[in-house]
């Protein structure tokens, strides 16, 4: 769910507002150079402190980009340039995603996306048509439930498992066909412990003949005495 509302529905919007080939908004040049503008401008405590890409390059977000997008600057940017009725669609959408993002959930707030996310949806076809409901799209009515049921949705993301896959993939030093250097790696892996587990009997060998031979040596000088 947190896939689909960070890479599906929200990057859509960002198709809308900024892709003049694919938008069904028509905004002018003008109109997404200032939300280009407001956008570089902002800072929001507690994230990275980096200046922001321009919204030129945002096919290059990151999810974690894409949402803080959605929650702090979406309902900022578009008040200016969008319908009154296409404007509440985004602040809609800044509000599912500020309630489902959060770190902790309770009880009463959980029950709160469900009428934010009918109203998203009825908005959103008024406005786009049934035509570009697509299926992440239709997860948003399904929103409330796994917030209810599995409360955040950080706590079912796949976010942490892929930034894990990263770190090994930098770790076998590879980023394209990592299966052959992992199978390499794993291989000098074995290799190496075979070799150490030899060496570690080899020399508890010598060290158990060297105290048999010791053994041996006071048995013979008890015998001579």
């Amino acid at each position: 769910m947190g896939w689909t509302l960070d890479e599906e529905v929200s990057k859509w919007m960002l198709d809308q507002l900024i892709d003049p080939e694919v938008s069904k908004l028509k905004l002018s040049r003008g109109q997404r150079q200032q939300m280009d503008k407001m956008w570089l401008s902002m800072r929001v405590p507690s994230h990275e402190n980096r200046k922001p890409r321009s919204l030129s390059q945002y096919k290059q977000f990151k999810a974690h980009k894409i949402r803080m997008f959605a929650v702090h600057a979406l309902p900022v940017v578009t008040r200016a340039a969008l319908p009154s009725q296409t404007y509440k669609l985004c602040c809609l959408l800044s509000t599912i995603t500020w309630i489902c993002s959060a770190d902790k959930v309770t009880v009463q707030k959980a029950n709160q996306p469900k009428d934010y996310c009918d109203m998203y949806m009825r908005l959103f076809e008024e406005i786009f048509g049934v035509e570009q409901m697509k299926y992440s799209v239709h997860l948003i009515s399904h929103l409330h439930l796994a917030l209810r049921y599995y409360g955040p949705l950080s706590t079912v993301s796949c976010y942490g498992p892929e930034n894990q896959i990263g770190r090994v993939t930098r770790n076998i030093q590879s980023m394209s066909n990592t299966t052959k250097p992992l199978m390499n790696n794993y291989a000098i892996l074995n290799q190496s412990s075979i070799i150490l587990a030899t060496i570690a009997i080899e020399t508890q060998d010598k060290i158990n003949a060297q105290q048999v031979f010791s053994i041996r040596s006071l048995v013979i000088v008890a015998r001579a005495i």
